[in-house]
């Protein structure tokens, strides 16, 4: 969802017409404005405190729970030239509601909070930007607030309890003095071919013969793929299986290596591998790393082995960090939208089939950025009757 709202000012005010409202922002006289209006931080706290407490409804008509009159003191902190807000907090009263209950709303509507307007700015999602905003050094040692939302006489805070008639959830700016900021993903940018090659595994949904529902449409193409499963338990769901396409990236030139397989099993990867570092070897690139992520198949003695064999190193991504083999996982978006999903194909071996013209179109003749134009091939110095 977009809003939009087009503000006008004149002399020290603002004004804006929102759904037919108006609204008029000013200083106070003290300030030099002349006082028509609240001034933009204090419409910041209280339309702050509004989605909270729009949220809080929505939490408790969704529980079927009466919240009755309730109370709120929306406090902002702003500190700094120009001025920012470093804190936020809010202290809700809601009598008429059962404290356990009110407990469980008040945690609910903290979840789907978005985050504050507070902190720097970095590209994150509201949900990660929230926890970084939660663990503040005001949190305790450790920088984290406690994990338990138990609740007294209908007192709710963090990170800690107090017995009193009203309800708070208190949250600030910064990062935690224990862990610092997140740790930023390292790109990779080598520079030899070889010196690193990224190994991922895509999984790709089969075809049915005569083509799926991205040509006959879900109403027939979901009964012809049904009607072509294998032998199995008769569920009624659609389920043809998958291809696993075991790709594998150079870092510095992004020639790209790619083989379909049934399965992604320790063997398939083990004898890809080999495959894949005897093809680049045929095209003047000495394999000295190879980069996967921790599958099973990549953690295996088997996989192990034929790195070994083939004298190369094996390095592995970091748990929950794919973008450092980010090379082959944007590889496994364009195979996705200019082959598996670019055409239509009649049949999975039809698609197939077409696997390795568009591999040799990737590496010899598609243009990439990252060579200004150039294809991947062109960065390699090949023996003969290997660059065409």
């Amino acid at each position: 969802m977009q809003i939009t709202i087009e503000c006008n000012k004149n002399g020290t005010s603002s004004r804006a017409s929102i759904r037919g409202h108006e609204v008029v922002v000013d200083r106070p006289t003290a300030k030099g404005g002349q006082d028509q209006g609240p001034m933009g931080g204090e419409l910041l706290v209280a339309a702050l405190a509004g989605c909270f407490l729009s949220t809080l409804g929505a939490a408790a008509v969704a529980r079927d729970t009466q919240l009755g009159p309730l109370t709120c003191l929306a406090t902002g902190t702003a500190e700094g030239t120009p001025t920012r807000f470093v804190g936020f907090e809010l202290e809700i009263s809601a009598p008429h509601v059962d404290p356990e209950e009110l407990d469980h709303l008040l945690m609910i509507a903290e979840r789907v909070r978005p985050a504050l307007p507070i902190g720097p700015r970095v590209p994150t999602t509201w949900p990660t930007a929230s926890m970084w905003a939660a663990r503040s050094p005001s949190s305790g040692a450790a920088g984290r607030p406690c994990r338990a939302h138990t609740a007294s006489a209908g007192r709710w805070e963090r990170p800690h309890r107090q017995s009193t008639g009203s309800c708070a959830a208190t949250t600030s700016p910064g990062w935690p003095t224990s862990t610092g900021p997140p740790e930023p993903w390292c790109a990779t940018n080598e520079t030899e071919p070889g010196e690193l090659i990224h190994v991922d595994v895509k999984k790709q949904g089969r075809i049915p013969d005569g083509g799926g529902w991205r040509i006959h449409g879900r109403a027939t193409g979901t009964p012809r793929l049904r009607d072509q499963r294998p032998d199995g338990p008769r569920d009624g769901r659609p389920r043809l299986g998958y291809d696993y396409l075991h790709i594998a990236v150079d870092d510095r030139s992004r020639i790209a290596y790619a083989e379909a397989h049934r399965d992604e099993r320790k063997e398939t990867a083990a004898a890809f591998i080999t495959r894949a570092i005897a093809w680049f070897a045929e095209h003047g690139i000495h394999t000295q790393r190879v980069m996967t992520d921790n599958g099973s198949c990549y953690c295996s003695h088997t996989f192990a082995n034929a790195l070994a064999e083939a004298g190369a190193t094996h390095k592995r991504t970091r748990p929950y960090r794919p973008q450092t083999n980010g090379k082959v996982e944007r590889f496994n978006r364009t195979l996705k939208e200019e082959w598996a999903y670019a055409r239509e194909y009649l049949s999975n071996q039809a698609r197939l089939d077409d696997l390795a013209r568009f591999v040799h179109d990737y590496n010899h003749h598609r243009g990439h950025y990252a060579h200004n134009g150039g294809t991947p091939m062109s960065l390699v110095n090949n023996v003969p009757a290997k660059h065409n």
